[in-house]
């Protein structure tokens, strides 16, 4: 079973224009930091899967998943059905 962490909030809508946006936390960029990423790592069974979710390609968020032991592959995908902007995936198998 993958660990699917979801560190944004739920969307928002602001006044009677619906408008949407979600904010970041600052104190859960630790999870992207060697650290957390060895929290997830080592809670992980082995062949476990953690996937993670961005809005845009960081390489060297991917060299730290391979540091901590992490077999990655990355994933472009459309935000909504195939249309919309490229966002990026990145599914971190936990080794044998």
């Amino acid at each position: 079973m993958p660990v699917i962490p979801s560190t944004m909030n739920a969307p928002v809508f602001a006044s009677a224009m619906s408008l949407r946006f979600c904010l970041t936390r600052k104190k859960n960029d630790w999870l992207y930091s060697m650290d957390g990423l060895t929290t997830a790592y080592e809670a992980l069974r082995p062949r476990g899967i953690l996937a993670v979710w961005s809005a845009r390609a960081d390489r060297k968020f991917k060299e730290r998943l391979r540091k901590v032991g992490f077999k990655v592959s990355q994933h472009r995908v459309r935000a909504h059905n195939n249309e919309g902007e490229l966002h990026m995936i990145w599914l971190a198998e936990r080794g044998p």
